[in-house]
């Protein structure tokens, strides 16, 4: 793991965690990674707003017509990558890391670019071809794979939206799309947060060029955000909210109203999604931060249902649980062990299965504390069964995995 500093031209690994002193909006110019993942802890707001700010200085959004882009291959061919990135106008560490994954550059407005791992997944909805598609062409026959792409972008039409950020093409979305960048959205929660809730506590953040995920604490409010909840479900834990937003994702930004499990933060069951694709972005994402305490009283209720429903064949419909929502293997056979030891083959109810699978998700973030995805996977599993329809899982059936 390495440190953010002031050298010039450095290539930022992929887990880096952010120095207490650092301040990336004063740093010269650097180039990061596709697989980059930044990490911010505790008392490190400020550092992640000037982080954002510095990053949406480095990065412009184009509007081109889907016939007007073009894609070439960019093979595996190293010692070429001083003369091509002249000609792209970009640093060889673009040039190698884009050999190395996405293997395509595209030409727009702004001149032939690399294109960076995060917008394979856009390109290929708007070629409407499949990932798996695209990967195998990527790994055997990069001509054939951009012959695809354009023949296809030339039957479409209307408008994109592209993004170039850090030397790269880094999204690709249909014209419809709305921007809006992470130092926008820092504001946005940080001016509603120190109106209505000033004694929050900005516990992590994580910057990757697929999203944005912020966790605030609400401790000082818990009985306010848990006025919903029965006392002894939330004794020990306190509110959180979960801001994520993606340039990759259906989704512009998600508010995840969350329990702080004693630094665990474990999806509560609804979230708050505004989508990409509409009028003023901006003013829909404040509008949510508005209604966020009723955003707890739904999740607290949803919650508060499930003591009322029991599961008769536990162990299986934990096992479809864990399969079905994705989470984590290793942690789940450990958790199956854990819930055996004290229930046994006897009913439970769908709130004992819930906190079987809090208890999973936590022991994913300690076991795999700078696996960001994983943890996202462990987190969305949680919300989902929160969400559950128990009568799909509550079925005789496997009762290991």
């Amino acid at each position: 793991m390495s440190t953010i500093n002031n050298t010039t031209n450095t290539t930022v690994s992929s887990a880096t965690t952010i120095a207490s002193n650092a301040n990336p909006a004063a740093m010269p110019d650097m180039f990061i990674d596709d697989g980059s993942e930044l990490f911010f802890k505790e008392g490190q707001f400020t550092e992640l707003a000037d982080f954002c700010q510095w990053d949406a200085s480095k990065t412009e959004w184009l509007e081109e017509g889907i016939r007007d882009i073009r894609f070439e291959a960019s093979y595996d061919e190293p010692l070429c990558a001083p003369e091509y990135a002249k000609q792209l106008k970009v640093s060889e560490e673009a040039v190698l890391d884009t050999q190395q994954h996405a293997g395509l550059n595209l030409t727009t407005s702004i001149g032939k670019k690399p294109v960076g791992d995060s917008a394979t997944r856009n390109i290929c909805a708007r070629a409407m071809i499949g990932m798996n598609c695209y990967e195998l062409l990527r790994k055997n026959n990069r001509g054939s794979l951009k012959e695809v792409l354009n023949l296809i972008l030339a039957e479409r039409t209307g408008a994109t939206h592209i993004k170039y950020s850090h030397e790269k093409i880094r999204a690709v979305h249909s014209g419809r799309y709305a921007v809006i960048g992470n130092d926008e959205l820092l504001r946005i929660m940080d001016e509603y947060m120190e109106a209505n809730w000033p004694d929050r506590e900005f516990i992590s953040g994580y910057v990757s060029h697929e999203l944005m995920q912020v966790v605030i604490n609400l401790g000082a409010y818990k009985q306010q955000f848990f006025r919903k909840l029965p006392p002894e479900l939330c004794r020990g834990y306190d509110p959180a909210v979960v801001m994520v937003s993606s340039d990759v994702a259906e989704s512009a930004v998600r508010l995840i109203p969350a329990f702080n499990m004693g630094g665990v933060i474990a999806p509560m069951a609804k979230e708050v999604v505004i989508p990409h694709i509409g009028e003023d972005i901006k003013g829909r994402v404040t509008n949510a931060f508005t209604a966020l305490l009723a955003y707890f009283d739904d999740a607290a209720i949803d919650i508060s249902k499930l003591q009322g429903i029991q599961v008769v064949n536990s162990k299986a419909a934990l096992v479809r649980v864990f399969t079905k929502y994705g989470m984590p293997k290793d942690e789940s056979r450990e958790a199956l062990v854990a819930f055996d030891s004290v229930y046994g083959n006897a009913p439970v109810t769908a709130m004992d299965i819930y906190l079987a699978v809090c208890d999973t998700y936590g022991a994913v973030v300690r076991n795999h504390t700078q696996d960001a995805k994983k943890i996202f996977a462990a987190a969305d599993c949680v919300a989902r069964t929160a969400r559950t329809r128990w009568s799909d899982v509550d079925m005789p059936g496997k009762e290991d995995l």
